[in-house]
């Protein structure tokens, strides 16, 4: 009896330890934060309902960033269960209001088909929606969120930057013009992730910070002039998800012409890969310079070995196979050696004599004396 209830305990056990594996949600992979699909909705019709489908693919740790343009000055009198705001709502005057909230996913399996937020008035509505992987699911922000709200007609957009302190974060932000048809127009290096209008018009759009510090200021920009709010904040990456960030470029360049008399002025031309940042070039006669394409005179001859070193942000490698060779400047003619006949060389007075120059080394100019 007592092997029998130890075996049924052991079973027991497995049977329980095997349902919590089962129950446990799959490990997200290390790896920097990424956009993944994204959705839309809109309210052409007013209305106090904003229902947005959940994007596809969403997984276990993602979170989803939704951003909706209300028409008039709405506030949300409910949203989703646990949904929280990215920011604080933003009234463009009383014609417009943008909302922007985020969500943590526990367990996407349990999540329902689409979202919906209810308005405290009926108006027209759109509403964007995109998934994010990679992020800190306990903080899930780097940063404060910076806002712009134009009360007066624009057509731009400029939201503040913010100073990110994690490797690998991303900014992501929204604008909301008070127009249903205005296209929008993300910030240089941005990438848009959906863009949707009818009711209204919603904008999502992100970037990926390799590298921590100042973002700068992100200016939307708008295909017509008008009222408009937008936001911005950075994402946060999951512990070991900080990117390796980029790698050092390979140096290379050219030169023309490679060889020459002295004084010689040769034209040097970066051809490095890896997108460097700065470049440090030594001629070999202890000149230097730290533009791209520089050029340089050589004025003493020579072989003279050229180098360059090309920079970003993964470091640094340097190519030192380019010569220049300088030949002596060209010593310039030399003294001619003179020389003449004359015919006759004797006669009767009064007696004309003809003279013929015989020179070498190509004279340029005579100066004859007769003894007379």
């Amino acid at each position: 009896m007592r092997s029998r209830a130890a075996g049924v305990l052991v079973a027991c056990l497995a049977g329980l330890l095997s349902i919590q594996l089962v129950g446990a949600p799959p490990a997200r992979a290390a790896g920097p934060v990424t956009a993944g699909a994204s959705t839309s909705a809109a309210g052409t019709t007013a209305g106090t309902s904003v229902v947005v489908p959940k994007p596809a693919g969403v997984v276990d740790g993602d979170i989803l960033i939704a951003q909706i343009t209300a028409d008039g000055a709405p506030s949300v009198s409910a949203a989703p269960a646990g949904w929280s705001t990215v920011v604080s709502p933003l009234a463009v005057g009383n014609s417009a209001r943008v909302f922007a909230y985020y969500r943590v996913i526990p367990t996407a399996s349990a999540e329902p088909a689409s979202y919906t937020w209810r308005l405290s008035s009926s108006v027209r509505w759109n509403a964007v929606m995109t998934d994010f992987h990679g992020v800190d699911t306990t903080t899930p922000f780097d940063t404060v969120a910076r806002t712009r709200v134009n009360t007066s007609n624009s057509n731009t957009v400029a939201v503040p930057g913010v100073t990110t302190t994690t490797a690998g974060a991303m900014l992501v932000g929204g604008v909301g013009p008070n127009s249903a048809s205005v296209a929008v127009t993300p910030p240089t290096s941005w990438t848009e992730s959906i863009e949707s209008r009818g009711g209204q018009t919603a904008e999502l759009a992100y970037q990926a910070r390799p590298t921590v510090g100042a973002t700068g200021t992100a200016t939307w920009r708008l295909g017509s002039s008008t009222t408009a709010a937008g936001w911005l904040r950075a994402l946060r990456p999951a512990a070991g998800g900080t990117p390796p960030g980029p790698t050092a470029p390979t140096a290379s360049f050219t030169r023309s012409p490679a060889s020459g008399t002295a004084p010689l002025t040769v034209s040097f031309t970066d051809t490095s890969t890896g997108s460097p940042t700065s470049w440090a070039w030594n001629f070999g006669d202890s000149g230097t310079a730290t533009t791209q394409n520089p050029s340089h005179t050589y004025s003493t001859a020579g072989t003279y070995q050229v180098t360059l070193t090309a920079t970003n942000a993964g470091g640094s490698n340097t190519s030192a196979a380019q010569t220049v060779t300088v030949n002596p400047a060209d010593p310039g003619p030399t003294a001619p050696v003179a020389s003449f006949t004359r015919s006759p060389a004797s006669g009767t007075v009064p007696l004309t004599v003809a003279f013929t120059d015989t020179s070498t080394g190509s004279p340029t100019s005579w100066a004859w004396n007769f003894g007379d």
